[in-house]
């Protein structure tokens, strides 16, 4: 099984997330702030983190940036209230590999979705494996 590590402080926000997950055939993990996020990451080797940005302890763009200099593999997902262009450079910079604003969680639906889909997949030969396409409308 796949496992994801949610990284969120908010409490409430935290289990929403969470609750997604088994619907997509997915495990997940839960941290409340940065510094757990990145001690968990190296226990868990989750395959996908989903980082909130403003955490207690260690920001969300630091932990990024910890655990893609341990491991450049480490597929880090921005979820945050903060959209604007800034932010998203500062987050590609520290090494997420993408960035959902949380007013438009119909992205993040559909990573999940791939995140199921690839483990499904996983051990098959071919090592293609399919691309998500986000409706305008999400």
């Amino acid at each position: 099984m796949r496992r994801i590590l949610v990284v969120e402080d908010n409490p409430e926000m935290r289990s929403f997330l969470l609750s997604l997950l088994p619907e997509f055939g997915l495990v997940g993990y839960e941290c409340c702030d940065g510094m757990e996020a990145v001690e968990s990451y190296e226990r868990i080797h989750p395959d996908m983190v989903l980082m909130d940005l403003e955490l207690p302890r260690l920001d969300g763009l630091a932990a990024t940036r910890r655990i893609c200099s341990h491991d450049p593999t480490a597929w880090v997902v921005i979820v945050t209230n903060f959209a604007d262009e800034r932010v998203r450079q500062a987050a590609q910079a520290a090494g997420a590999r993408d960035f959902i604003d949380k007013e438009n969680l119909g992205k993040l639906w559909a990573m999940l979705g791939q995140q199921q889909v690839l483990g499904e997949l996983q051990g098959h030969a071919s090592g293609e494996f399919p691309s998500v396409q986000v409706p305008e409308n999400c």
